[in-house]
């Protein structure tokens, strides 16, 4: 079979031809903002990814009072949604808007329930306005700057307003 006839076979499988590619994902799990910080909600990606096999190490999608989320990604996408589809094509589209909506989580299921996904992330990829005091606080009276996993807009996707800290969210999951 030529080499071109084998990538089309592969992308008619919803899969990608590049073994460099890397997944991105909404959580099926939510969680209060209060999670414990950049590391811990690393380690929620870390876990989903792994219950999930996917391979590969994760880094949500997070910023907090002395890191900004685009820092925190490195450069090796593309990445992919979990059916196959190019969701960024490298960390430069990361600042922007994503090409697919991120609604699948790390089964390849449609997220469901409320469509917030805690960042604390901006357009461009920088702090927002609130993190949940860094993360560590599901406190009533503060808030995370969320997204929202049905848009594709460069702002809603990340930055589309903020959600109480005592509310569950999901988060975003980039393979590194």
């Amino acid at each position: 079979m030529s080499r071109w006839l084998a990538s089309l076979f592969v992308l008619s499988l919803g899969c990608s031809s590049d073994p460099a590619s890397k997944h991105v994902f909404t959580t099926s799990l939510s969680y209060k903002g209060g999670f414990g910080g950049l590391a811990a909600g690393d380690e929620l990606c870390n876990t989903a990814g792994v219950a999930s096999n996917l391979g590969g190490a994760f880094k949500a999608w997070l910023s907090d009072s002395t890191a900004d989320a685009i820092d925190r990604i490195d450069d090796v996408g593309p990445w992919l949604r979990t059916d196959g589809e190019v969701a960024f094509n490298n960390k430069t589209n990361l600042k922007t808007l994503p090409i697919v909506v991120l609604n699948l989580d790390e089964n390849g299921a449609a997220v469901s329930g409320e469509p917030y996904v805690f960042t604390g992330t901006g357009i461009g990829g920088v702090k927002g306005a609130t993190n949940c005091s860094d993360w560590t606080t599901s406190a009533p009276t503060d808030s995370g700057t969320s997204g929202q996993f049905y848009s594709n807009d460069p702002q809603f996707w990340t930055g589309a307003g903020t959600h109480g800290c005592d509310m569950a969210a999901h988060l975003y999951c980039v393979e590194q």
